[in-house]
């Protein structure tokens, strides 16, 4: 019984001590480094939300670089909440007219046709036809990269 143990730790030793085939070690070098590229390439992605909706226009307050716009917002599937909100890029669309934009504020508070309250500035002429009018938009909400997604770090 002891020489079986023996014999079994000795084999068990050998294969120990012996040094990895070529194949193998490159392997390993292989898996490693795709795994540290995968990594990096996931902490370079960005991970974001894109809220769309309606957008109809109240006021258009003009000053000597920006023209501020007091909107009404609804959102199509999900809102987003006005701390979020604010500072966040916003894309308004209305036929072949392009605007880009900044939220101020966003109210947390709906009005009965589940529309929000929001300032955002713009900065060229490009939103002076839509005074008084309806279009559409579209905020990209960054919530950090992917890997943070992943590891669940992202808000």
């Amino acid at each position: 019984m002891e020489k079986k143990q023996e014999l079994k730790s000795n084999k068990v030793q050998n294969i120990i001590e012996q040094i990895p085939s070529s194949i193998l070690r490159y392997g390993i070098i292989v898996i490693a480094s795709t795994l540290i590229i995968l990594t990096i390439m996931a902490s370079m992605i960005p991970y974001g939300t894109t809220y769309n909706g309606d957008v109809s226009f109240s006021s258009i307050t003009r000053s000597k670089d920006s023209i501020n716009c007091d909107i009404q917002i609804q959102f199509i599937a999900r809102a987003l909440d006005g701390e979020s909100a604010q500072g966040q890029q916003i894309l308004i669309k209305e036929g072949h007219l392009i605007a880009h934009g900044k939220i101020i504020s966003l109210s947390d508070i709906r009005n009965n046709h589940n529309q929000q309250k929001a300032v955002v500035r713009f900065w060229g002429p490009e939103i002076e036809p839509l005074e008084n009018t309806n279009a559409s938009f579209s905020i990209h909400y960054i919530k950090g990269n992917l890997l943070n997604c992943y590891l669940g770090f992202a808000k």
